[in-house]
Formats: structure tokens, C-alpha cells, sequence
């Protein structure tokens, strides 16, 4: 590549990393954030979850861990009143010590502040959802669920740049947002968080701002914007904000699909000022990378999609 080509390529990369580097450095390490220690708590819990759910777990596994979470988690408790996170945090705390109590491996100091933090936290029935540990399925229950025409539904779904203008049904949209949150992330710290935009001109506006929709931004009927939390990552983990924010988008893009709304994904790789227009006005907070925003709305009985035909997956796919 010639020299101009590649120094040009660092002056357009230069405001991308600019901007990272300080919503990192400025997000991800702040002690006394809540956000940042409620994402190690979720980090901490995922780590104790992964013990128990391997096919032989050693009994009295995890005791330093244990002792980080349980002391983070009553920093927390102290600081922030979080029915949600405590009852998601207690029930893995508690299946660590039914474990370790069947196998008669109790640390007498891990119990001691595992009985104060019982204390402290009651039991909220309407969070029994969150509740956590290893969880006993069968091949045959994976495989029932899995049994759906797939390669059909995923050919079916096509980027929607005609929609009816109508309204769309908020109940669709919390359908599809249920969905979603099944999305795998990294150590389940599920670091997205989703702003939906309903009203015409706040959806007008959001695509007018972003630039990409100019064509049928009057008929979109809302518009999703996807970010990443940047108090969730640490250390090197700078590109993780993208990869799972990528892959909640894609999840809920499905699941648009699926619930019967059309949709298209607009591109959030703009210019830091337009960023800040689109944060401003969408009021996202600060610590929030945007990911993508999506344009959604009805379908039309009758529309025309790009074809975008996909090369066949042999032709960039290579086995050992």
C-alpha cells in the first residue's frame, strides 16, 4: 500500500480510537460508579455459575472468588438499593453454598459473611426468573426447541426500506425485546442497553440526524437505538462493546422478524459530532457507546428488497 494510503487511513481511524479510548478510560475504571460495580458483580457471579455447571465440579472451588464477590456485593448493598441484582447475586451465592454444604466444603469465613449478607436481603418472588446456579436439561429438550425451518425464516428476513407508515404495535416491540435478551454475552454482563423512539418526530428527527433513511423516514413507525456500556469491559476488553452490542442487534433483528415487523439496520460509524447530536437529542448517557440504530415499521402486502445474494459460506469457510 503506498505510504499516502496508509497515513490517510490513520487520519480516519484517528477520531474512532480518540473516541473509544475516552469513554474507556474515562468509564471503566471509575471504583465508585454503580454501573461499573454492578458489571463485576455480574462478572463475578458468571465466573462461580461456570464452576458449577462443568461436568466435574471440585468441591470447595472458587473460595478467593467467592470472597471478591461476596465483599463486592455487600459494597453494593450498602451503596445502591438493587432488588434485581441482589436477588440475580444471591441465588448463584446460594447455589455455590448448597454445593459445598452437600459436599461438606464450607469455608468457615466465606460462610460467616454469606449469613450477614442473608440478613440484609429479602426475598422478592416477581425476580424468581433471575434466579441462578447450573440448570439440569436434556439433549432431547435442546433439540425439541431447535426443531424450526431456520435456513427458511433467516432467507425470509430482508433489510425493509418500505414500510406502511402505520403506527406500529408496542406490544410487537415488547415481544421482540423479550426475545433479545436472550442474547449470549460476554461472561453474561449483557452490557447493551436499548432506547426505543415511538413518537413521529423523535423518529424523524433520529433519522434525519443519522442521514441514511432520507428516502422513507416519514413511514418508519419507530426507531431502536442499540449501545454498549462502557462501565462493563476492563482491561483490553476496549473491542467488546462493539462485538456484543453487535450480537444483541443481530438477535433483536431476528426477532423483529419474527414477531411480523419489518426492519433495517442503519450504520452508528459517523462522525463524533453527529454522534453527539443523535446522544444529545435521543438523551443516551454519556458512559453509553452507540451500537446501531435500527429503523422499524409495518409491512407493506406488496414491497420491493435488494436481492443482496450471499456468497456461499464455502467460499470463505476453511477446516483443519
Amino acid at each position: 500500500m503506498p505510504f499516502y494510503k496508509r497515513f490517510e487511513t490513520v487520519v480516519l481511524l484517528y477520531p474512532t480510537y480518540r473516541y473509544l479510548l475516552k469513554y474507556f478510560g474515562r468509564f471503566a475504571y471509575s471504583k465508585d460508579d454503580k454501573e461499573v460495580l454492578r458489571s463485576s458483580i455480574v462478572l463475578q457471579c458468571h465466573i462461580i455459575e461456570k464452576g458449577l455447571s462443568l461436568k466435574n465440579v471440585r468441591p470447595g472451588f472458587g473460595v478467593p472468588k467467592m470472597n471478591h464477590l461476596l465483599d463486592s456485593l455487600g459494597e453494593y448493598i450498602k451503596k445502591y438499593h438493587d432488588e434485581q441484582l441482589e436477588m440475580f447475586a444471591m441465588s448463584i451465592v446460594k447455589a455455590y453454598f448448597d454445593f459445598n454444604e452437600k459436599c461438606g466444603t464450607i469455608d468457615d469465613g466465606l460462610k460467616a459473611k454469606y449469613e450477614n449478607l442473608c440478613t440484609q436481603i429479602e426475598h422478592h418472588e416477581k425476580y424468581d426468573y433471575l434466579c441462578g446456579g447450573a440448570v439440569h436439561v436434556t439433549k432431547e429438550e435442546i433439540l425439541k426447541a431447535a426443531m424450526i425451518p431456520y435456513l427458511e425464516f433467516v432467507k425470509a428476513r430482508h433489510s425493509v426500506r418500505h414500510f406502511t407508515g402505520e403506527p406500529v404495535d408496542e406490544y410487537l416491540l415488547h415481544k421482540a425485546l423479550e426475545m433479545a435478551q436472550y442474547t449470549p454475552s460476554a461472561c453474561n454482563r449483557q452490557p447493551w442497553k436499548v432506547f426505543v423512539y415511538t413518537q413521529k418526530e423523535n423518529v424523524v428527527q433520529l433519522l434525519t440526524m443519522q442521514t441514511g433513511a432520507r428516502q422513507f423516514l416519514n413511514d418508519v413507525g419507530a426507531v431502536i437505538i442499540v449501545t454498549s456500556s462502557a462501565t462493563h469491559f476492563f482491561g483490553n476488553e476496549m473491542h467488546q462493546l462493539y462485538l456484543n452490542g453487535g450480537l444483541y442487534s443481530m438477535n433483536l433483528l431476528l426477532a423483529l422478524h419474527a414477531v411480523g415487523l419489518g426492519s433495517i439496520p442503519l450504520n452508528l460509524g459517523i462522525s463524533d459530532d453527529k454522534l453527539k447530536l443523535i446522544k444529545n437529542f435521543a438523551n443516551i448517557p454519556e458512559s453509553e457507546v452507540p451500537v446501531l440504530l435500527i429503523a422499524v415499521g409495518n409491512i407493506p402486502k406488496e414491497l420491493k428488497v435488494a436481492a443482496s445474494k450471499r456468497f456461499c459460506y464455502t467460499d470463505y469457510t476453511i477446516f483443519d
